[in-house]
């Protein structure tokens, strides 16, 4: 049998996952961050906006294999397109290690967390996209 001390234990940690978890979500909703995994050619719209963010190519991968030991970590480059509503996108290039890893445009602070290629070979850019504040 249960004593109450640990039931209510159980209650309290249950009650501040929830909270957690709701606050966690809240922030990556309307007013707060966006995080957004794309791949080549991929768009999304901003939530709550008319801002798309999309990945172009890589450019560059000059990074270390995950297999190799490297003296220098080298860098990958990928463009990302913005536009808002219909209008043409204006392309950026983000970097991995070197700067640009971010850039302003729209109203939206967009970094590139990393750039990963899948087994096939394909990349997927993970960028978070931040409203600015007026």
């Amino acid at each position: 049998m249960m004593r109450r001390s640990n039931v209510r234990g159980f209650r309290l940690l249950g009650s501040t996952a929830t909270l957690l978890l709701c606050a966690c979500h809240a922030a990556t909703g309307v007013g707060g961050a966006e995080a957004l995994a794309l791949g080549a050619g991929q768009e999304r719209q901003l939530s709550g906006s008319a801002v798309y963010v999309s990945m172009g190519n890589v450019t560059e991968d000059s990074r270390c294999p995950a297999d190799v030991t490297c003296i220098w970590q080298g860098n990958a480059a990928v463009t990302i397109g913005m536009r808002t509503g219909s209008d043409p996108a204006t392309t950026y290039t983000l970097n991995t290690t070197t700067s640009p890893t971010r850039i302003s445009a729209l109203g939206y602070e967009v970094r590139l967390d990393s750039l990963l290629r899948s087994a096939s070979g394909a990349y997927i850019a993970y960028v978070t996209v931040v409203p600015l504040k007026p």
